[in-house]
Parts: C-alpha cells; structure tokens; sequence
C-alpha cells in the first residue's frame, strides 16, 4: 500500500490517500554444469610440450554469466587476494556512510529552510 502523506496537516502530516500497488517478483538463480563433473584433471606434462582436453560448461539458468578460467593461486597469494577484498569491502563501506551522513545533514539543512514562516 502506497501512502500519500501531506506534511503541512497535524504533527506528523496526515494521510490523504492509500494507493493498492500490486507488486509480483519471482526469483530465479544461476544454474550452470561443468561437465565432466569431477574435477578436470589435464595428467602429467613434460615441459613445454602440448595437451588437448575438453570439458564443456553449459549455462542452464536465464541469466547471462561471465567466467574466467585462471592458474591456481598458492595459499599466500589466496591470503593475499582475501585481504584485498577486505580492504576493498571496508572501503566501500566507508564511502556508503559518508554519503547516507552526508545526504542527512542536507536533509536536516532543507527542513530549517522550511522551518521559516511563509510571508
């Protein structure tokens, strides 16, 4: 239900108007098989010479994806990447706060301004 609110009755405004808004979702999630479905094992190389092999991996859901396929990290470069990501998240985090305070200081400078009697 949609309210709408005018501020300048009572204290806390007052309604004036509730609008119905149908509202329908469905949610739906990445489906994707690698096959074959155990891990794919290339076997034992000599240096510098050539293999082929072949898996397939079939996108069954109604999104697109993107995917990379990439050498193994070793566990300090995975520690590493970890701490990245963490900083990266704690970054964006901070830039998010700074926005909502910001965006509240605005707000409560533009509720002075209406504050002032109308002439």
């Amino acid at each position: 239900m949609f309210q709408v609110i005018d501020i300048h009755l009572g204290e806390q405004g007052e309604v004036i108007a509730n609008i119905p808004i149908r509202v329908k979702a469905k949610a739906v999630y990445a489906h994707y098989t690698i096959c074959p479905a155990e891990d794919v094992n290339l076997g034992s190389m000599m240096v510098n010479s050539k293999s082929h092999s072949y898996f397939t991996i079939h996108n069954g859901g109604v999104f697109e994806f993107k995917y990379a396929i990439n050498k193994q990290l070793t566990e300090d470069q995975q520690k590493q990447r970890a701490v990245n990501m963490a900083a990266a998240v704690a970054k964006v985090r901070i830039k998010s706060r700074e926005r909502v305070s910001s965006a509240m200081t605005k707000t409560k400078a533009s509720s002075k301004k209406n504050d002032l009697p109308h002439r």
